[in-house]
């Protein structure tokens, strides 16, 4: 499995940005696990990372080129991890006071995968 990390607006930071502990590991672990990416050909894992510095706020998009995502089953499955990280990053947004619809949102990738889409406190070491 190949992975690249991108980031935006952070080259020139010369601050370490924080991201709270067990909030990208139980993603990235379903994306290998659930996506089938050992049987994938030319499976990638790709983690963006922007910094919304005006609003106070960072984006994580985590993508992969798995099989994609079967709501139906999803939604059966009750995944105590998503629903973990979910709570975790609401109760981050509300400690700082930031407001943002949909601040973890899964969907498929085009053309093949799947993609979590993240938003979290903007906060510096």
């Amino acid at each position: 499995i190949k992975y690249t990390v991108n980031t935006i607006g952070l080259e020139n930071s010369e601050e370490e940005i924080l991201i709270a502990p067990m909030i990208l590991q139980p993603i990235l672990e379903n994306s290998i696990k659930h996506a089938d990416l050992n049987n994938t050909t030319n499976a990638y894992i790709t983690v963006e990372i922007i910094e919304f510095v005006n609003e106070k706020l960072l984006q994580i998009i985590i993508s992969d080129n798995g099989k994609g995502i079967d709501f139906s089953k999803l939604e059966q499955s009750n995944s105590k991890a998503l629903r973990i990280t979910k709570n975790r990053i609401t109760q981050l947004m509300d400690k700082y006071e930031l407001k943002k619809d949909n601040c973890f949102t899964i969907t498929n990738n085009e053309p093949t995968g799947a993609k979590t889409i993240i938003f979290l406190p903007l906060l510096y070491k």
